[in-house]
């Protein structure tokens, strides 16, 4: 099944339900979604087909998916899937209960002391563990910091400027 189903239907991609449509991002909108395998809550990017006929923006979009599945790090967004239905391709992630720290900052204003430095703190170790691997984050900002809320862990999401550091001529 596509994206385009009939109002009121389960919508689909690969062996994923999409249940409600979270985040709308640079490179597609980001949805929560079931795997139909075993029930798992995941997030779906999926990139919009105008996009996917750009083959820069294809590329980018596969190297998110290539850069994150290297990494496997308590404040790195795990990716899990990479998939291509028709003229959209998607990519699974973890899921991550929670806010971007962008979004938390608009609602509560100033973070304390304390709480911005183990934010600083989380990210520099997700950083620093892409960085051991050979990959540079390159778009760290509040927006793609997601704080988890049962525990406040922070993990760096959205890995599609990643660059790898021995092809990086900068």
């Amino acid at each position: 099944m596509g994206l385009d189903t009939l109002k009121g239907t389960m919508q689909s991609i690969g062996h994923y339900d999409l249940l409600e449509k979270i985040a709308e991002g640079g490179m597609g909108a980001i949805y929560r979604g079931r795997d139909q395998r075993n029930g798992t809550t995941v997030a779906i990017k999926i990139m919009p087909p105008h996009m996917a006929a750009n083959p820069v923006l294809l590329k980018r979009f596969e190297q998110e998916f290539r850069a994150a599945s290297k990494l496997d790090h308590p404040n790195v967004v795990r990716a899990l899937d990479y998939g291509d239905a028709g003229s959209s391709p998607y990519l699974v992630m973890e899921y991550v209960e929670g806010e971007s720290l962008g979004q938390k900052l608009e609602r509560e204003g100033k973070m304390t002391e304390t709480e911005a430095i183990k934010v600083i703190a989380q990210v520099a170790q997700g950083l620093h563990r892409a960085h051991k691997q050979g990959l540079i984050h390159r778009d760290v900002k509040p927006g793609n910091v997601l704080i988890r809320t049962s525990d406040g862990v922070a993990k760096l999401a959205d890995l599609g400027l990643v660059k790898e550091s021995e092809t990086d001529l900068n």
